[in-house]
């Protein structure tokens, strides 16, 4: 906004008396005002992009004060019985697997498993009131039967399988250590062997799979499960697991499947807390 300044002389010829007054209280309020600035000091407008940095460089503090926390409770040892052995036995579960191709001739291949037992033993060390690690033992037998079909010609043959495995798991408590029922959660890995071999006659005119498998396969195993404290540092646990790998018994048959090797176990039995 610009002003134009004019002489005495000028105003009283142009300007009534009031008009003068009203300019000249004008002036003082704007006088008030430069002082009043230059009183306070320069101001200083930082640009988008220093706030933006500014707010960045906040978040990152507090997510560091937030993981360090988080690490703090992870790590901090718990008091009383710290450590735990247990023995799970059950039902074991494997998925199956076919496939077919139309082609000349059609062909179809799959495997039906049966239900077997599953053992784990299990010894671990509870970190805190909510996190606890875990070396597992499990060992597991299922017997199943091959098929393979190719035009009029077939084959069929009756397997036993087992695995054992070697894992490691992390488990996440939803109460602490003073409650006596106790659900979790927990995922691991580690070093699973596989073993098929024949358990009867080839039936039919094909020429059969390997009769025999062995090899090992890095798992991946997820499981719910819950604790109940008894008395005296023993308890009960009750476990659902699922272990999955890639599937040795299907990428030898002839068409080979495509689908994963899912392992299912429902596990009951006793923990003693030391």
């Amino acid at each position: 906004m610009a002003f134009t300044c004019l002489s005495s002389a000028d105003a009283v010829g142009r300007t009534s008396g009031r008009t003068s007054r009203f300019a000249a209280g004008l002036q003082t309020r704007l006088d008030r005002l430069d002082r009043r600035r230059q009183d306070a000091g320069p101001q200083v407008c930082y640009p988008d992009s220093v706030r933006s940095d500014h707010w960045t460089l906040a978040s990152l503090l507090m997510s560091a004060k937030a993981s360090l926390l988080l690490l703090i409770v992870a790590i901090h040892p718990c008091q009383g019985q710290r450590y735990f052995v247990s023995a799970l036995g059950g039902i074991a579960t494997i998925s199956t697997d076919a496939t077919t191709r139309l082609d000349s001739p059609n062909e179809v291949s799959l495997y039906k498993p049966e239900n077997g037992l599953a053992l784990n033993l299990a010894g671990g060390i509870h970190l805190n009131d909510w996190f606890s690690l875990q070396a597992n033992y499990v060992w597991n037998r299922n017997d199943l039967t091959i098929t393979e079909i190719a035009g009029p010609a077939s084959f069929e043959q009756d397997r036993h399988s087992s695995q054992h495995a070697a894992i490691a798991d992390l488990l996440l408590y939803f109460r602490s250590r003073r409650s006596r029922i106790r659900p979790y959660l927990s995922v691991g890995s580690g070093l699973v062997w596989l073993r098929t071999a024949a358990a009867g006659p080839i039936l039919g005119t094909l020429t059969p799979a390997p009769p025999q498998i062995d090899t090992a396969k890095l798992p991946l195993r997820v499981a719910v499960g819950i604790d109940l404290l008894v008395r005296h540092g023993w308890g009960f646990r009750y476990s659902f697991s699922e272990t999955r790998t890639a599937n040795p018994i299907s990428a030898t048959l002839e068409p080979s499947g495509a689908r994963g090797l899912a392992n299912y176990q429902n596990l009951f039995g006793i923990v003693k807390y030391f």
